[in-house]
């Protein structure tokens, strides 16, 4: 993946893990603790541009990850990476464009619980950005919407911006009955799109739906169809599937009430 550019202005939350501070260029040995899959680290920048991460796993049957994740450890991720580079499952690379200055995360992470020591190095290139803040790429800030007012043809238009940081949009939906939700988006240029639903108390850890179907051969129509449950809130999400993607979409929601006790 590229890097993804978005920009926030977000505390780091008092449940942040325990992480690595390291600077730049430094060589990292670590390993995972028994039952964990990720080891934290931590960089702190004084201005905004593009941080490097390479690691290797020292053991021929461990699969790694890495992800570089904003200020509150969660989100925005501003790149990840699962390449298995050179087919190897414990080597991976990403290059990730910091928005601005700040305490940004680094977490390696394991596929399938296959951990192995590893070696890890940073690089990080300043280049002066202090971009302003995506203020719906957060889920705590997204959107409510109402499904009545976007049903029909029209629906709701709004677009990313990849580079200016505007990468993802999040939506919030609240029931007031149980029923049957479909959600579909639609690029006005053929950028390529991802669409995803998730509970609105865990949006990081669960996912409802997940939608990169590329219908009739469209990278960017998408659609889900949700079970919703009056006073259960949900989020959905739209992206784009690399972090330059930069077009218009169409968001449709449709809404079917399911009578009766379920």
């Amino acid at each position: 993946m590229s890097p993804i550019c978005i920009a926030f202005l977000v505390l780091v939350s008092a449940s942040a893990p325990d992480a690595i501070h390291i600077s730049p260029g430094e060589l990292h040995t670590a390993d995972f603790e028994l039952g964990e899959e990720s080891v934290w680290f931590s960089i702190d920048v004084g201005e905004g541009g593009l941080l490097a991460v390479y690691a290797m796993g020292s053991e021929p049957d461990g699969d790694l990850t890495l992800a570089v994740f904003g200020p509150d450890y969660r989100e925005p991720q501003l790149d990840s990476s699962d390449l298995d580079l050179m087919g190897d499952t414990g080597r991976e690379k990403l290059c990730a464009l910091l928005p601005g200055e700040g305490i940004y995360f680094i977490r390696v992470g394991t596929w399938g619980g296959m951990t192995t020591p590893f070696e890890m190095v940073t690089a990080f290139a300043p280049c002066g950005l202090d971009l302003p803040m995506d203020e719906d790429g957060v889920s705590a800030n997204a959107r409510v919407i109402d499904p009545d007012d976007f049903h029909g043809p029209e629906g709701l238009t709004d677009a990313l911006d990849g580079g200016s940081g505007d990468y993802r949009d999040w939506y919030r939906i609240e029931p007031e009955d149980d029923g049957l939700l479909l959600v579909s988006v639609i690029s006005a240029t053929g950028g390529d799109l991802v669409l995803s639903a998730h509970p609105a108390d865990e949006p990081l850890e669960s996912e409802l739906a997940y939608s990169d179907s590329d219908y009739d051969g469209n990278y960017g129509n998408e659609r889900v169809v949700l079970d919703a449950r009056r006073g259960e809130a949900l989020l959905i999400q739209v992206r784009g599937y690399s972090p330059d993607v930069s077009d218009t979409y169409t968001l449709r929601l449709s809404f079917m009430p399911l009578g009766g006790d379920r």
